[in-house]
């Protein structure tokens, strides 16, 4: 851990009451969050490197499913993401919940630089050796707690591309200070969907893009029912995409769709999913 006296990037800003030569940065990334003693107490070998040997199962879990993406650019989803973004250029792009980057060479195709935040530590180092092009790690799962390690493989180095520990739900940019937005299978995953779309329209600036997408999957220890967007028995709509253009009241929807991605989860077992990909342009 270390601190350093600057912004990473001129669109970040630090957490509430805190300057950034307080910031505490771990194995290389700025930990933007109100609470980063709190998160730092739960953070296990944060100086650990993307050996799976020092990774937890979770940690081989998330990347025996993830990793795949990344050597699969023409899958549905990630085809999706290009169209929802080829009309559409800027100075910074912005993703939240990254994980390992599947979809940051696309952002930095159509920005001149991109920030890119999650709030998981082994899937920022992940990231962070992919976009540098260094080799990682390709880890299977076979069954249960068994795993094949294949060769690593590495991908183009890109640049202009900066990583954050930071929650989506107190994103730590200022605000308007970003032109795209890209979030996929954010808002189910946080226990707030309602104050990750205030996060976003605060962050966008007037004219910018947002690209937004999930299937949806609601998880009561996630998000607790009150908050969930659809699906809740006596609300007026009973599934969250027909509810998504109240909610993005002061956008301008460009275009819809259902897409399928799929994520391995061993050998003879995948999960499928269909995520409402959503793009619009604020007003």
């Amino acid at each position: 851990m270390n601190a350093r006296s600057q912004s990473p990037h001129p669109a970040l800003r630090p957490p509430a009451g805190t300057a950034w030569g307080d910031v505490v940065w771990v194995a290389g990334f700025p930990v933007l969050l109100a609470d980063a003693d709190g998160w730092l107490g739960e953070v296990l070998d944060i100086e650990a490197h993307n050996d799976l040997a020092e990774t937890s199962l979770q940690g081989v879990l998330s990347f025996a499913r993830y990793v795949p993406q990344l050597a699969e650019p023409d899958a549905p989803l990630r085809l999706a993401v290009r169209r929802a973004l080829a009309h559409h250029r800027g100075d910074v792009a912005l993703e939240l919940g990254c994980s390992i980057g599947a979809d940051v060479r696309a952002l930095r195709d159509v920005a001149a630089s991109v920030v890119a935040l999650d709030v998981w530590l082994p899937v920022l180092r992940l990231a962070r050796a992919q976009l540098d092009g260094q080799p990682i790690p390709w880890p299977r799962r076979i069954e249960g707690r068994s795993f094949q390690l294949d060769e690593p493989r590495s991908f183009p180095a890109v640049s202009d591309v900066t990583l954050v520990v930071g929650d989506a739900q107190d994103i730590p940019l200022h605000d308007a200070s970003v032109d795209i937005v890209l979030a996929l299978n954010v808002i189910d995953n946080v226990p707030s969907p309602r104050m990750v779309l205030d996060e976003l329209e605060r962050v966008l600036r007037p004219g910018g893009l947002l690209v937004l997408g999930s299937p949806f999957a609601w998880q009561e220890a996630i998000t607790p029912v009150e908050e969930q967007l659809g699906g809740v028995p006596g609300h007026q709509h009973l599934d969250t995409p027909s509810v998504l253009p109240e909610l993005l009241s002061g956008y301008d929807i460009l275009t819809r769709e259902d897409v399928p991605w799929v994520l391995p989860d061993h050998t003879r077992a995948s999960f499928h999913y269909l995520v409402h990909l959503v793009a619009a342009r604020k007003r």
